[in-house]
């Protein structure tokens, strides 16, 4: 009888075993949908912000270069606000302390252009004359970036040829995901290893880049 018990709590511990282990799986599972949505969204944020940069490094540029060929702002009353010293508040409204006196928003949204300046804006300045640096060096990304960027055509491809079909964004992003999660320590290593080298080449290409705009001041 005593034994009869003794096997019947046996029992009963493996299948709590067993179901302790269809909850981790799960939540395993789960965790990986997770990273593999935080990934997607750290892909479009970053993309994003390299949007507002490059858009932000050509209005700069370009209000420069009108300002070398002595532009006259103040006859031309630009219906939008400064991006650069405009917030917005918790309500959702722009608001804008600090307007620069170059672009003004006219309430009648009318742009009126001195027809003077027409001449001066199409010509060009000579190169020799130009003070441009270059594009700023690119920040280095994360190891598991750099793994999805070498692996993303393999695992496309593979998934075509065995179901003659497209592969979609999110199945990918779970694909590459559920992949760096299985390689093994050495494995990753070899992506941390291509990092630090990245962070020294943007390290390297900063240094340069600064000192050539300090050339230029």
């Amino acid at each position: 009888m005593d034994s009869v018990t003794h096997n019947n709590e046996n029992r009963l511990s493996f299948a709590e075993k067993q179901q302790l282990l269809v909850s981790l799986s799960k939540l395993e599972l789960k965790c990986d949908e997770i990273k593999s949505e935080n990934e997607r969204m750290f892909n479009h944020t970053f993309q994003v912000k390299k949007l507002i940069l490059k858009y932000k490094s050509q209005r700069k540029l370009l209000i420069t270069k009108l300002e070398k060929h002595k532009f006259n702002f103040d006859d031309c009353k630009y219906p939008l606000f400064n991006e650069e010293e405009t917030n917005i508040d918790t309500n959702g409204e722009v608001n804008s302390d600090k307007t620069s006196k170059s672009w003004q928003s006219n309430t009648n949204n009318v742009i009126k252009v001195n027809p003077a300046n027409r001449l001066k804006k199409v010509k060009l300045e000579p190169k020799s004359e130009q003070r441009e640096t270059g594009p700023t060096p690119k920040k280095p990304i994360n190891p598991y970036l750099l793994f999805c960027q070498e692996n993303r055509s393999t695992i496309q491809e593979k998934y075509f040829q065995q179901n003659n079909s497209e592969m979609s964004n999110q199945e990918l992003t779970k694909a590459l995901a559920q992949n760096w999660h299985d390689l093994s320590s050495d494995d990753k290593q070899v992506y941390y290893d291509l990092y630090e080298q990245e962070k020294e080449r943007y390290e390297t290409e900063m240094k340069a880049y600064t000192a050539a705009n300090n050339s230029l001041e």
